[in-house]
């Protein structure tokens, strides 16, 4: 059901499915809250603007943004910043790629839109929709982290485990 509603957010662009997979997202959030310190600014993945303008959305961004509305409803302490990061350049969609290809090509592909100060010390949510080898969520996190962030978290609404990916925690 949930690579389904992935679908038809991405590919259908059925946007209304945000708010179903932001509802659930915030949930489970809910369980690591006491972890995440406050203020949160919350930001999304950034796609290249030729491909977000093909779509005619981001759908992280999207699901960033509802996320947003259900966390402030109940109390939390965000705020957002969709503009902190922008790809450089276009990519191969890493669906596919495997894990080697999908690092090599996300290299050096995000870079700060804002100064750097925008966002030091901050507590940031970095907001995806699906996560696989969370090479793309690393190359975010990496240039926040170069521009003095305190602390970057990770939430996406779904998690896929490729089958070149699935081996890792399994020794044989």
């Amino acid at each position: 059901m949930l690579r389904e509603l992935i679908h038809l957010l991405k590919y259908e662009a059925v946007t209304s499915v945000a708010t179903l997979l932001a509802l659930d997202l915030a949930d489970a959030l809910e369980i690591a809250r006491h972890e995440m310190p406050a203020p949160l600014l919350v930001t999304a993945v950034p796609l290249f603007p030729r491909k977000q303008s093909g779509r005619g959305f981001n759908q992280s961004r999207l699901l960033a943004e509802e996320l947003l509305k259900i966390l402030q409803k109940r109390g939390w302490d965000v705020r957002a910043d969709y503009d902190l990061l922008r790809r450089t350049h276009a990519t191969r969609s890493q669906s596919e790629l495997n894990l080697t290809q999908r690092r090599a090509n996300l290299r050096g592909v995000f870079a700060m839109t804002t100064a750097p100060g925008e966002v030091r010390d901050a507590n940031i949510l970095l907001v995806d929709d699906i996560v696989t080898t969370a090479a793309t969520a690393r190359q975010c996190a990496t240039v926040l982290d170069k521009a003095g962030a305190a602390q970057i978290w990770i939430a996406a609404a779904a998690r896929s485990q490729r089958v070149d990916v699935a081996g890792w925690g399994n020794p044989q």
